[in-house]
């Protein structure tokens, strides 16, 4: 025989060898389950290897006819020509036809190549054919959507390790997972179809006929354009005539998109495909191709265009995005159909034990990953980014998971390593091997957002980012990328750092209602995420605008002009201060600049005259355009007929409207407009009220703005001055409550 082509393994896929050799000792039939992108294409080989070296014979048995090439192809990459000669690689519509023409050698292995597909009435021929074979079932996804199990055909089931796990150790991709709200337009439109197939999907007639349209295509060109415009990827669609369509309409927005299928000629499609490796064509557009059998590693997106019903369908289409490679961050995947809500995310945990065996397609949960929500009652007191209202919403996509916090995550769980003493009880270590938890305990469990459950005489719970120990599992989610862990009605800072403790935080029944911004600032500490995590820094002086200067971890000095700005580092404290009396110049500028926006007001008993006078048009949102006789514009809002140099947009930010020009915003509240210019990060509002420049905003009886008067060091509390009167506020659950005198 020609000497043997060396087949490198990573040491989990040699353990998956060593396993299968075990399982085929006691069974006959195995099943193994690997995720998208592993390398399970490396374990076949060195296991039909081991055959064909005794001169036995290997059937690889695909589920389309369209693999069959590519499996030989592949297979041939590992195995000398002398070793392929032993190995058959046939479809299984062929073999169920031509099994007895077949001059082929009988089997003493057959693999068959994504397993799931393999039904009892399809592949039992094959069994029975040759009861003396060893049987090898390679799935990414032991599931059926009928809830079937695979023990008709496999005695056991092999599972590799989690999605999570190999982002972990850096063998498959991180993700950004974006999807449209549960009550979606599209979304109702897909869960409005009732008929379904004979796979027990979606009825392909009807979902063609409700999905197929111009309107749906546009909102993924729009999410396409907003999440991955920079990128390369896939889009799955739902059959030929809606791949070309969704092609067709990316071509004519200017996209370099091709629909490619299973009736595309072979020479045409491999000559697409070449052109999508080269950077030639950005985007393909295809039906089933490209989910199963298809290695492109440097796909950036997966758009989901194609709703389905079966949790493996869609696990072999987002698992086409998650394979690494050089430069690439991380795969965004847009599903415009809302699989997510059937399914989870790629990484969440599963029991493909289960789905082995036979499971209630009706009651059993498709992933079992414990999903943390930010409170209603803690969510409520922070305000996000306004809501923007000439923004369209169609084509917009929630971002249900961010890589940059898995990247966090992970980061943390490498960091603490579970490590065995010398008694044999389990402890945590630090990188330097510094034991943080002694060696005491039989039974630790690391979650992954980084709790380790340490089972003892009692149970308590470690938090990793931070070191605390709880007496009962804390609710740990972030805000805004944040970490918090929510724990007896307060929010502890999930952070190392020597300028805060374990036990840092905020009381959430007092705090002030604040935007995301003061939490970054909180007390003489600012947080900022950097590329390897969230840092903190000590604030030494503030300017009265919001720069400040501060003091790095590892020492150093800093500054940073504003909450969006990363921390620049500086000489000297005199250097500093030099930058923060630019920055308050420049401030000074720009509030002169800003005020120039702001041209007075339209009197509101002459707005018909300014009609009839004037070329007026309608912008949208009440905002109207005036071009004077001589040629002169601006322009107002309708409501409370401020008048602008230039056209303003429309905003929300918790209990106020906005109308902002760029980087400049002005409050309305009930008609009300407050005339000081304001950048973003002065606005302190959830909808309750807001908080600014010493005036609160509020939505109570008393409408309009109010003046602070007296207010407590912590917020909670305060005197406001109206119109007729002096009220006083005070903080409950988190809103402004006027308590009588």
């Amino acid at each position: 025989m020609a000497e043997e082509r060396t087949i490198h393994l990573y040491p989990y896929q040699a353990d998956m060898v060593h396993r299968i050799e075990k399982a085929f000792e006691s069974f006959r039939s195995v099943m193994v389950q690997m995720p998208t992108g592993t390398g399970k294409t490396h374990v076949i080989a060195v296991i039909a290897r081991k055959f064909v070296s005794e001169g036995k014979t290997v059937w690889m048995v695909a589920h389309r006819r369209e693999l069959v090439t590519q499996i030989r192809n592949t297979l041939a990459l590992y195995l000398s020509k002398d070793e392929m000669s032993l190995v058959e690689v046939r479809s299984v519509q062929w073999l169920s036809r031509h099994l007895d023409e077949s001059k082929a050698s009988p089997p003493s292995l057959i693999i068959i190549d994504e397993a799931h597909h393999a039904l009892a009435r399809t592949y039992s021929f094959l069994m029975k054919a040759f009861p003396d074979a060893k049987k090898l079932g390679v799935t990414a996804t032991p599931y059926r959507l009928s809830g079937e199990g695979f023990t008709d055909l496999f005695d056991t089931l092999l599972t590799s390790k989690s999605i999570y796990d190999f982002m972990a150790e850096g063998r498959l991709s991180l993700y950004d997972y974006r999807t449209v709200k549960e009550d979606a337009e599209d979304l109702q439109l897909i869960k409005s179809i009732r008929k379904h197939g004979a796979d027990g999907d979606y009825d392909s007639k009807e979902l063609d006929g409700k999905y197929n349209q111009l309107k749906t295509i546009e909102h993924l060109y729009v999410s396409f354009k907003r999440y991955a415009s920079n990128r390369k990827g896939f889009v799955y669609a739902m059959n030929i005539s809606h791949a070309e369509n969704i092609a067709a309409y990316y071509c004519s927005m200017g996209i370099k998109a091709v629909a490619v299928s299973s009736q595309t000629p072979k020479l045409d499609r491999q000559k697409t495909i070449d052109a999508f490796k080269n950077g030639a064509i950005q985007v393909l557009v295809s039906v089933d191709l490209f989910s199963e059998g298809f290695d492109v590693p440097d796909a950036e997106f997966i758009q989901l265009a194609r709703p389905t019903l079966s949790l493996a369908k869609h696990l072999q289409m987002v698992g086409r995005g998650l394979r690494v490679a050089k430069d690439k961050d991380c795969c965004v995947i847009l599903d415009n159909v809302g699989n997510y809500w059937n399914f989870g995310l790629p990484s969440d945990d599963r029991d493909w034990q289960l789905f082995f065996n036979g499971y209630d397609s009706k009651t059993v949960r498709l992933f079992t990953t414990k999903i943390n929500k930010v409170p209603p009652f803690v969510s409520q007191r922070f305000v996000e980014t306004p809501i923007i209202n000439d923004e369209p919403e169609d084509g917009k996509l929630d971002l249900v998971a961010d890589h940059h916090e898995q990247k966090d995550d992970i980061s943390i769980l490498n960091a603490y390593p579970i490590v065995m003493g010398e008694n044999g009880l389990k402890g945590v270590a630090d990188r330097q091997g510094n034991i943080i938890l002694p060696c005491e305990y039989r039974n630790l469990e690391t979650s992954r957002d980084g709790i380790v459950t340490v089972r003892g005489k009692k149970t308590f719970f470690l938090d990793l980012y931070n070191g605390k120990k709880y007496q009962s599992w804390p609710n740990t989610f972030r805000i805004n990328g944040f970490p918090v862990a929510f724990y007896n009605e307060k929010l502890y800072f999930r952070l190392r750092s020597r300028f805060i403790g374990e036990d840092s935080s905020v009381d959430i029944a007092q705090v002030l209602p604040f935007p995301f911004y003061n939490i970054l600032r909180w007390d003489k500490i600012l947080f900022f995420h950097e590329e390897d995590g969230w840092k903190t820094y000590r604030i030494i002086k503030r300017s009265e605008h919001g720069a400040v200067i501060c003091e790095g971890e590892c020492g150093g000095l800093y500054m940073q002009p504003s909450p969006d700005d990363k921390p620049l580092p500086v000489k000297d404290l005199s250097e500093a201060e030099k930058l923060l009396e630019k920055y308050e110049s420049d401030y000074r500028q720009w509030t002169i600049k800003a005020r120039s926006l702001f041209l007075g007001y339209v009197d509101a008993d002459n707005v018909e005259k300014i009609f009839e006078k004037c070329k007026v048009k309608k912008c949208g949102d009440g905002i109207y355009e005036v071009t004077k006789i001589n040629g002169e514009k601006y322009w107002f809002d309708g409501s409370c007929y401020a008048k602008f140099s230039v056209r303003p947009r429309r905003a929300r930010c918790g209990v106020v409207d906005l109308l902002y020009v760029g980087d400049v915003y002005f409050i309305t509240v009930s008609n009300h407009f407050y005339p000081s210019p304001l950048r973003l990060c002065e606005i302190r509002s959830n909808d309750s009220g807001c908080i600014v420049h010493g005036l609160l905003f509020t939505r109570d009886n008393e409408v309009g703005i109010k003046k602070i008067v007296k207010i407590t060091p912590d917020g909670r509390s305060m005197d406001v001055k109206t119109s007729t009167s002096i009220d006083h506020y005070e903080m409950y659950k988190g809103r402004f409550v006027i308590i009588d005198a």
